[in-house]
C-alpha cells in the first residue's frame, strides 16, 4: 500500500483574473501527471482581498467545477473567515488560559503556596 502525499499550495491575490491562473497551473498539474496520481492529493488555498483591485468573492470562488474536481480541495480565505479565525482561536486561547490557571491554583494549594 502506498502511503498518500497531501500538498497544500497556497496563492494569495486580489486580481480579478486569479481564476485564469489557477486554471493555467490545474492544466499544468494535469499535463505533468500529478493530477492522474492517486497517491498525491492536491489541496488548494486562496487567500484573497477585496479590496485591492475592487474585486468581488465570485472573482476568486466560481471555480469551474471541472477544475475542482481534480483538486482534493479547495479552501478560500477572505477578510470574513479570516476573522472567524481570529475570534475562534481568541476564544480558545481564553479556555486554555483558564484550564492552565485552574491547574496551577491546584499545584500552588497542593504545595501549600496558595
Amino acid at each position: 500500500m502506498h502511503q498518500k502525499i497531501k500538498v497544500g499550495i497556497g496563492f494569495a491575490t486580489g486580481r480579478k483574473t486569479f481564476r485564469r491562473v489557477l486554471r493555467s497551473y490545474i492544466y499544468s498539474w494535469e499535463e505533468s501527471g500529478l493530477v492522474d496520481n492517486k497517491n498525491v492529493l492536491l489541496n488548494v488555498f486562496v487567500a484573497y482581498d477585496l479590496t485591492y483591485n475592487k474585486t468581488v468573492k465570485n472573482d476568486y470562488v466560481n471555480i469551474h467545477p471541472e477544475l475542482a474536481e481534480n483538486l482534493e480541495s479547495i479552501n478560500f480565505i477572505g477578510s470574513v473567515e479570516i476573522k472567524q479565525e481570529i475570534d475562534y482561536l481568541v476564544k480558545k486561547m481564553c479556555w486554555i488560559m483558564q484550564k492552565q490557571k485552574r491547574s496551577l491554583a491546584r499545584v500552588m494549594r497542593a504545595n501549600g503556596t496558595l
